[in-house]
């Protein structure tokens, strides 16, 4: 009996997600698809258990986006191979995915044949982006396994120096997000994210999470 790769569809589209899967059992490789409508969801099921070979989740959902979705798997360090699927072609939104973790995007308008051929090389160990974006993407990213690094100071600069948790605190703060979305994302508490925020407001002498992210973009900090 041979094997089957498993993979998780997450997207809120039902159509969508029915006609993926169809797709997906027109291919040769034995797969076995699953499929949930909410990234919140599919994070509570892989806390629990993941034998996912792969994660094809959709980048704007409520609640829970993909990229956040990500982040959080990220935080809590359960190790899965994700690829964006979606209709934005947003090239800093992708970009920030891969930042994050992502092994490939998948654009929804793409041809049955250019679909299958990306999924096939994502679960062979490969990353897929669409020959018109290649050029626009860099995936030699020098950050965490999170998507973040510790920003380091150069030698004799001024420019404070923010911690890795700091740092994620800030791109989530530049997306709006409130204390308690960042502390779900993050894996952490409510009170711990207020922490950090009020440690950013005195470092770059701030009083507001407006003045805080403007602060930060012309300090190159995100």
């Amino acid at each position: 009996m041979s094997h089957s790769d498993k993979i998780l569809i997450i997207d809120d589209h039902k159509l969508f997600t029915a006609g993926l899967s169809t797709v997906l059992d027109q291919m040769e490789r034995p797969l076995s698809v699953h499929e949930l409508s909410s990234a919140t969801q599919a994070l509570s099921e892989l806390e629990q258990s993941n034998d996912y070979q792969l994660i094809l989740v959709d980048i704007k959902m409520p609640s829970m986006s993909g990229l956040d979705f990500i982040r959080a798997l990220n935080s809590r360090s359960i190790s899965a191979r994700v690829c964006i699927i979606s209709g934005t072609e947003d090239v800093k939104l992708i970009q920030t995915a891969f930042d994050a973790g992502a092994i490939g995007f998948i654009p929804k308008s793409s041809p049955v044949n250019i679909m299958t051929k990306a999924i096939e090389k994502v679960l062979s160990g490969g990353v897929f982006i669409p020959d018109y974006l290649a050029s626009s993407i860099v995936l030699d990213s020098t950050n965490s396994s999170a998507g973040y690094g510790a920003n380091t100071s150069k030698e004799g600069s001024s420019e404070p120096t923010i911690s890795i948790r700091q740092k994620e605190i800030l791109v989530l703060m530049q997306e709006g997000k409130t204390n308690n979305q960042m502390a779900d994302i993050l894996a952490v508490s409510p009170s711990t994210v207020k922490f950090h925020v009020a440690g950013l407001f005195k470092l770059l002498n701030v009083r507001t999470r407006t003045e805080c992210v403007n602060v930060a973009r012309q300090l190159n900090l995100t």
